[in-house]
């Protein structure tokens, strides 16, 4: 992994260590988290939360409810537990290692928000990417199956939020319950 860098988000209310060259953190993280409308008491689960900073801005903003993040890459996986300790939020978040589509049991109940920034990109022709970087932009024609799992979780009358292109919105809308949803 490269080289980490400490950032501050929120007027310097959350840190986090994120590397410097890979996937990092930015204004769709904080627009994402901003989007979940999380409540005292609620239960959110992130998919693929990389350095788990829209996870740690609700509990931030929303102290008394209950993240789990889950992520697959091992060494981002440290880095939001990291930040987690860096926060002092132990007793509101905690991560998770596994693939967003084979969840562990602990995963694998309703949540009242469930939210993801999914890698949305559709592989390129140009030259690889870090490792860690590419898997979190290129979808390898699996962006459906990202919105899927996410419905999967929601509870009633919970919400599911996604940041994705314009580009590939027919993707998603083919991707939602065939029960329907509420926008």
């Amino acid at each position: 992994m490269s080289t980490i860098t400490e950032d501050a988000f929120l007027d310097g209310k959350v840190r986090a260590r994120q590397p410097r060259n890979g996937f990092r953190a930015g204004m769709d993280t904080i627009m994402l988290a901003a989007s979940v409308p999380a409540k005292k008491g609620d239960q959110v689960l992130e998919l693929g939360t990389g350095a788990g900073v829209a996870s740690l801005c609700i509990a931030s903003r929303v102290p008394d409810c209950e993240v789990t993040g889950v992520e697959i890459e091992p060494e981002m996986l440290m880095l939001a537990n990291e930040n987690v300790k860096l926060n002092r939020l132990e007793k509101h978040v905690r991560f998770i290692e596994a693939d967003v589509f084979k969840l562990p049991a602990a995963a694998r109940k309703e949540f009242n928000h469930v939210f993801c920034n999914p890698p949305f990109h559709e592989a390129s022709a140009r030259p690889a990417l870090e490792r860690i970087r590419q898997r979190a932009l290129q979808d390898r024609g699996q962006l459906a199956d990202w919105i899927s799992a996410g419905f999967k979780r929601v509870g009633g009358k919970g919400t599911f939020t996604a940041i994705v292109r314009a580009d590939r919105l027919s993707t998603v809308m083919g991707a939602l319950p065939s029960t329907g949803v509420n926008v």
